[in-house]
């Protein structure tokens, strides 16, 4: 193929045969005429170089469309990463979170258990009416039964974060 410059800008092959071809600089022959080993085949007729043109063309739209795909992925995965260490600090705030609670159903625990004992120290030592005895072993009742529910809400609490941690 030989390449003729039109006036108007555009760039027309015509048929070359190997001397007229070897003859054209490597740098000013399109790529899809340079042969691999600077080999023209001598049977690929015109028809052929198209159909050969028309699959290198398709190839190069292929890979194009391949590395669009592959920076829109890339993309992506930036941005998810971003989203990801977002997340990843909110639940380090969570685990805070969850730790501050834990702490803090102890100390209930603690402080009603005070409270218990106290409770058990004032029946054992002083001599209260039958009304401050039904009073204080009411008490002692509502004291057992919120410790109770504090240990069963701070049990459920620790469960589920053991299983997000295990999920991870």
């Amino acid at each position: 193929m030989k390449l003729i410059q039109t006036n108007v800008g555009q760039t027309n092959m015509v048929p070359m045969n190997m001397d007229q071809m070897n003859m054209v600089p490597m740098n000013m022959k399109p790529m899809n005429m340079v042969p691999m080993n600077n080999m023209v085949p001598m049977n690929m007729t015109y028809n052929d170089m198209n159909k050969k043109d028309n699959q290198l063309m398709k190839i190069e739209e292929i890979i194009d469309s391949k590395r669009k795909m592959l920076i829109n992925k890339q993309k992506r995965l930036r941005f998810m990463s971003k989203q990801n260490a977002f997340l990843d600090a909110v639940r380090e705030d969570y685990d805070i979170y969850n730790d501050y609670i834990v702490k803090q159903k102890h100390e209930q625990m603690k402080a009603l258990r005070v409270l218990q004992s106290y409770i058990d120290d004032l029946n054992r030592s002083t001599k209260l009416t039958k009304q401050n005895m039904t009073d204080s072993k009411e008490e002692q009742r509502k004291i057992v039964n919120e410790i109770k529910s504090i240990q069963h809400n701070l049990d459920e609490i620790v469960k589920e974060t053991k299983e997000t941690k295990e999920d991870k």
